[in-house]
């Protein structure tokens, strides 16, 4: 007789003669019991994938006695989707209990563990061991999703054939696991692939695929046919504008499927306003509470707040504009602004945080511009309590390197300043985040930006320093000094047209806001003057501008009214070259600085003037002449 030894680790010993619980009849989808299987959970964007984990997790963490199967599990969260809120809400509609207590203990089981990058993820997969040796209650370890750090590994010299990619990393998890015999869950987007059809990876014993339904299908259920809120509200959501690839050589594929939805979008708004018009009429027996279904119209609403987003048109704009005439009429209140100054905004913005958070937002473009829609009906004191909500999404975007990103963040950004008062700023601390933010973005933005950003810039420093209560002409240093400081060098080095113009057109705003401090700054904005003026395109601005610093710093005397002089009267000479017609803007704008100079010191411009007109060189140039006679 042969007798076979075989030797086994200490912790393969440890497992096998610790009990773990069986995962059996999870889902539908997965009746058997599972054991040290490997699952991929595949589809496209907004298909369900992280839901379906989502009620996985509730019905393992559940105890047995509430139809649950009491077991533990790890979620390794790659891409922020996981969203706790709706974990608790699906705990709560299994168990039929509101016990806070019960919920808390459920959720004792879950360990939520975020990852966001592969170094990170790999270290992760080795500490595993060492945590299921100690919890031997877990029974089910999750992956949501396994592409999320593919493209950064990628450009850093990673794997780039996405299967294989997909391989090392299960292989790497599997390995790890293999003592405890515990069943993985992984997901994935469908174009996240290398082989083309069906085939299993060598890794996975089984696949579920998710796919989207088509309008016609998903039309099929109609809110003819709707008996509850819950029904409402998920059809509603049917029509919210779904997650897309934010992968730029995948524009044109996003924008083809955005259109698609489009036509989605104008079905369930026609049944909206329908059912709308019908519950103002009193027509619909629905024992619905109206506070439970504006959150998800006004979501709705938003997406489709301009007609010429790559998801919406005319016609939805329309939809949308008579969709809120409805709401407003149905909740008795005059307009939009009324409706959401008297909602609970602060529950709206978390409604929206699921998709805007971390770098979310760059998957729900149309999420984003139903934020900042809700956020430009919001204004002071409204504004002031939801610093902490509407804050994160600007300072992400303008971290961004679209400029379109950036554009949105200093317009969100010009909007709570405007509506928020010092005292909350300060106290919150979003002040000087958004000071050195602003200045960064002011010494490394592109040229287009700067305009933009200095109008939200100077309007920031004008409520911090409370600029209205200070002494008009003091030449303490001062935080639009700063800013000077930073701006002048960019504005003395650029020699091109197009940025030149983008400079001149914030010249006066500039140095309106520094007031009497400018004039420390004279010695180098009399070059630009000079050189600005003579610029078809820039006159009037920079002429503006000169005004303005006449304006500012008149009290004090000055050894530049005469340079100024000339700079005017160059400006003036420059105008009559022109052999076809002269600019009446331009020479307006120059008169009236003129005069200006002439009312802050009269009694040197007057003389000078005087003696040009006399100035026999001048005599021949009639129209230049004409122009002094204005004077």
């Amino acid at each position: 007789m042969e007798f076979k030894s075989q030797a086994e680790s200490g912790l393969q010993l440890l497992e096998r003669l610790v009990a773990r619980p069986v995962i059996k009849d999870l889902t539908p989808l997965l009746p058997d019991e599972l054991t040290s299987e490997t699952i991929e959970i595949i589809g496209n964007a907004s298909t369900g994938k992280t839901l379906f984990l989502t009620e996985c997790i509730a019905k393992c963490i559940i105890p047995q006695n509430a139809c649950g199967l009491d077991t533990g599990v790890v979620y390794i969260d790659l891409d922020g989707q996981f969203n706790i809120t709706k974990l608790v809400k699906i705990i709560k509609r299994i168990i039929k209990n509101e016990d806070d207590n019960l919920v808390k203990s459920c959720l004792n089981k879950l360990t939520l563990i975020n990852c966001y990058d592969s170094p990170t993820l790999y270290v992760t997969f080795q500490r595993l061991k060492l945590f299921l040796t100690e919890q031997s209650q877990v029974g089910l370890v999750i992956l949501d999703s396994v592409s999320a750090n593919y493209w950064q590994d990628s450009v850093s010299g990673g794997e780039k054939y996405m299967d294989t990619y997909v391989e090392k990393m299960i292989s790497s998890l599997k390995i790890c696991l293999e003592d405890f015999k515990v069943p993985i869950m992984f997901t994935r987007q469908s174009y996240f692939q290398s082989k083309q059809g069906d085939s299993l990876l060598d890794c996975v014993n089984r696949r579920i695929v998710f796919k989207r339904l088509n309008s016609k299908m998903a039309l099929n259920i109609n809110l003819k046919n709707i008996q509850n809120v819950d029904q409402i509200m998920k059809y509603i959501q049917i029509g919210y504008v779904p997650e897309v690839s934010n992968n730029e050589n995948d524009l044109t594929n996003r924008d083809t499927a955005l259109l698609a939805h489009l036509e989605n979008a104008k079905s369930i708004f026609n049944e909206l306003i329908i059912l709308l018009s019908k519950l103002i009429n009193n027509e619909v027996d629905l024992q619905i509470k109206l506070q439970d279904i504006i959150n998800p119209c006004l979501y709705l609403c938003g997406e489709h707040c301009k007609s010429n987003f790559p998801w919406s048109d005319e016609e939805s704009h329309t939809l949308m504009k008579l969709c809120i005439e409805k709401l407003c009429c149905l909740m008795h209140y005059v307009n939009i602004e009324e409706l959401i100054t008297h909602l609970d905004v602060s529950k709206m913005f978390v409604g929206l945080q699921c998709k805007l958070e971390n770098d979310n937002w760059k998957k729900y473009p149309a999420a984003v511009e139903c934020f900042i829609w809700i956020l430009k009906y919001l204004k002071m004191p409204h504004l002031n309590s939801l610093l902490y909500l509407v804050m994160p999404l600007p300072l992400n975007m303008f971290d961004d390197y679209q400029d379109s990103s950036i554009v949105t963040a200093l317009d969100a950004f010009q909007h709570i300043i405007d509506n928020t008062p010092s005292v909350e700023l300060a106290m919150s601390g979003y002040d000087f985040v958004l000071l050195k933010s602003l200045e960064t973005g002011l010494r490394s933005f592109e040229y287009q930006l700067i305009p933009n950003l200095m109008k939200c810039l100077l309007s920031l420093i004008s409520k911090m320093q409370m600029k209205h209560l200070n002494k008009k002409n003091s030449l303490e240093w001062t935080k639009f000094d700063d800013v000077m400081n930073i701006l002048l060098p960019r504005m003395e080095l650029e020699r091109k047209h197009e940025p030149i113009v983008c400079y001149a057109s914030i010249f006066s705003l500039v140095l309106e806001s520094t007031g009497f401090s400018c004039i420390r700054w004279s010695e180098r904005l009399i070059p630009l003057f000079a050189e600005y003026i003579m610029n078809t395109q820039t006159t009037v601005s920079t002429v503006k501008a000169i005004e303005v610093f006449i304006q500012q710093t008149w009290p004090r005397q000055c050894s530049h009214w005469k340079v100024l002089l000339t700079i005017l009267i160059k400006a003036l000479y420059n105008e009559d070259k022109n052999p076809v017609q002269h600019n009446k803007e331009n020479i307006i704008a120059i008169v009236e600085c003129i005069r200006t100079l002439e009312a802050a010191r009269p009694e040197c411009i007057r003389n000078i003037l005087n003696k040009l007109k006399e100035c026999k060189e001048f005599q021949s140039k009639m129209r230049f002449k004409e122009y002094l006679e204005m004077l």
